[in-house]
């Protein structure tokens, strides 16, 4: 055990690796895809572009594809809340050829899916680019671009790289790749992000949980859209949306927000001072 605490003590404090040892990300170009608005009172996050996958298929491709890269995943991540199951068929344009398929079960904001691609289909990829449409289930709606939106969130080819594991979890981190709704997703990752801060050589992830906090707070306004994709700016959507004040405390102590928390956790006491928001205790 004491080996083992060791090595992973030696990955945390591993200094920065050369990018060329990283696995890339090959952001795809949208040809085309389905005029299609988002449902009545829902929004995508920071104002980012979302794109459906319906019957009309989302049209992509590569032209900046390199030419030694050899991709083996391709990716997209989900860019609207997700209530029923989904497939996903993956297709070459010219062809028709099914390639893959992805299984899209209740997923939530932000959460990626991917299919492995044979070597044998490269060729055709990168000549015609690829289709996405829906064979089951409701549209599915996936983030195509935006300021500030990384590679990792768009859909992409992955390229990996010869970096390890956690050197390749460091970077993600150091990054707005693992941003997630505000709520007790993002919570967790402020959480994980300020622990992780203590140790010497990852100071600088409490800078990263900064920016990411600075992504839901505009002019000093809660800006965010809730558990459902719904827009939520300037209250408190639930008890679950309240654990980023945790990290809020940390970075900033005085920030007028926490009168929005406070009011919620006071009009949800109980006799016994535990906060419980219809049938959940916290």
């Amino acid at each position: 055990m004491a080996g083992t605490a060791a090595l992973w003590l030696r990955a945390l404090r591993a200094a920065t690796p050369p990018s060329s040892l990283l696995a890339r990300h090959l952001a795809a170009r949208v040809v085309s895809a389905a005029d299609a608005a988002l449902p009545a009172g829902k929004r995508s996050p920071f104002g980012w572009q979302t794109a459906a996958i319906g019957e009309v298929p989302l049209i992509l491709t590569w032209p900046d594809w390199p030419a030694e890269a050899t991709p083996t995943r391709l990716r997209f991540t989900v860019g609207l809340d997700v209530r029923d199951e989904k497939t996903i068929e993956a297709f070459l344009p010219r062809s028709g050829r099914v390639i893959g398929t992805f299984d899209v079960r209740y997923a939530c904001l932000f959460q990626p899916f991917e299919i492995p691609l044979a070597a044998a289909d490269l060729a055709d990829l990168r000549r015609e680019g690829v289709g996405l449409r829906r064979t089951r289930g409701s549209d599915l709606r996936v983030f195509t671009a935006g300021a500030d939106l990384p590679a990792e969130l768009q859909p992409h080819l992955l390229v990996p790289g010869s970096a390890d594991a956690m050197t390749e979890y460091f970077a993600r981190m150091r990054s707005l790749a693992c941003v997630q709704s505000f709520g007790w997703q993002e919570g967790c990752v402020l959480d994980g992000l300020l622990d992780l801060s203590a140790l010497p050589d990852h100071r600088s992830l409490r800078e990263a949980a900064r920016r990411q906090l600075a992504h839901f707070i505009i002019a000093g306004k809660l800006v965010y859209e809730n558990h459902l994709s719904e827009v939520s700016d300037g209250r408190i959507y639930g008890i679950e949306g309240t654990l980023p004040f945790a990290a809020l405390a940390q970075l900033d102590p005085a920030s007028p927000l926490f009168e929005a928390a406070l009011k919620f956790w006071a009009a949800h006491h109980d006799s016994e001072d535990a906060v419980i928001d219809g049938g959940l205790t916290s």
